[in-house]
């Protein structure tokens, strides 16, 4: 048989198990994020300093080992990458589980950042190939849509015709 609690698997090899739930002592009550830095601050009470790992946004810490960046009251950690975009709350697990959050925490939230786009002049008939560079995006990449709009000065559209017109119409 096998059970799950707050994300931590465990597993009975015969059919007569006994087990024993404690609740979490341990609370985090604010979290913030230094995107030029890449570094989360976790607040809380009765954190775990031992067998710890943070991730944020999809990204684990780079110091994933307990360090003096972790103290009962505070956990500081910088991230190997930049987190995905969305709206995130750290994720702090020890040995018993997921640390909970106290309520009224706020997600923080991460805007995907484009820093570039490259070519930016594209052939009107398409079959360009775009390098879009930036920050967090998404770990899968079969969820990104990309559309692209191109506008119209007034004199573009007086040429068009009806026929031309409807294949620039949005879908």
């Amino acid at each position: 048989m096998l059970v799950d609690v707050d994300g931590l698997p465990a597993l009975c090899v015969n059919l007569n198990c006994d087990y024993t739930y404690e609740a979490a002592t341990a609370e985090i009550t604010n979290q913030t994020y230094d995107s030029s830095t890449k570094v989360i601050v976790v607040t809380g009470t009765s954190l775990p300093t031992t067998g710890v790992t943070l991730s944020f946004g999809g990204v684990t810490c780079a110091n994933s080992t307990p360090s003096s960046a972790y103290t009962a009251t505070e956990i500081t950690c910088t991230l190997k990458n930049a987190p995905r975009a969305g709206d995130h709350k750290a994720e702090i697990r020890d040995s018993k589980g997921l640390i909970p959050f106290a309520s009224g925490v706020a997600d923080i939230n991460i805007a995907l950042v484009i820093t570039s786009v490259t070519p930016d002049v594209a052939n009107a008939l398409g079959g360009d190939i775009l390098t879009i560079v930036g920050t967090g995006f998404p770990l899968d990449i079969n969820t990104v849509k990309v559309s692209l709009k191109y506008i119209l000065t007034d004199e573009e559209a007086a040429l068009l015709t009806d026929e031309e017109a409807a294949l620039l119409t949005d879908e």
